[in-house]
């Protein structure tokens, strides 16, 4: 499974190799708030109109969350390919390898969830996302708080979580 969150308005990117896929979006208050999600529903609609009729409207906050596998995998991507010139500049940011700086925040990021009690919380890859091992469960309160903690600690923005192994 792959975890996405995405913050800011920045980054993301999805392949057909992934087994599932979660992705959750939030922005920072600010005078931009409204138009970024102005453009997250306008890529949304035309992901729906291009044949992925699941992939939800972001809330108020910015924030959605979508789950693919690989019976769905191929037909978002088909649908996100329709959709290229609808995707928010910040969404597209994924698809560029990340830089020195972002991968020594993402590294912090990595030491605060272990500060934060998440023991084996690993290190980002050199692609800049986290491989989740199997026995660490994403969706639970204590996990999601210390992840939300960290990215606000950290100010790392975007994060990108794969499920390690098969």
């Amino acid at each position: 499974m792959n975890f996405l969150t995405y913050k800011t308005a920045k980054n993301v990117c999805l392949h057909s190799a992934l087994a599932s896929v979660a992705l959750s979006f939030a922005l920072n208050a600010s005078a931009q708030q409204a138009a970024e999600i102005e453009q997250l529903v306008e890529y949304a609609q035309c992901i729906r109109d291009n044949g992925f009729a699941e992939f939800p409207d972001p809330g108020p906050d910015g924030r959605m969350e979508l789950r693919l596998n690989p019976a769905t995998a191929e037909r978002f991507e088909a649908a996100q390919r329709a959709c290229t010139d609808k995707l928010p500049s910040g969404l597209a940011a994924l698809n560029a390898p990340p830089t020195p700086e972002r991968i020594e925040a993402l590294v912090k990021f990595a030491q605060c969830m272990r500060d934060t009690g998440v023991s084996d919380f690993p290190d980002p890859s050199p692609q800049g996302s986290f491989e989740i091992a199997a026995n660490l469960d994403m969706t639970t309160p204590q996990m999601q708080q210390a992840a939300e903690t960290c990215r606000e600690t950290t100010q790392v923005g975007s994060l990108m979580f794969r499920r390690a192994g098969p």
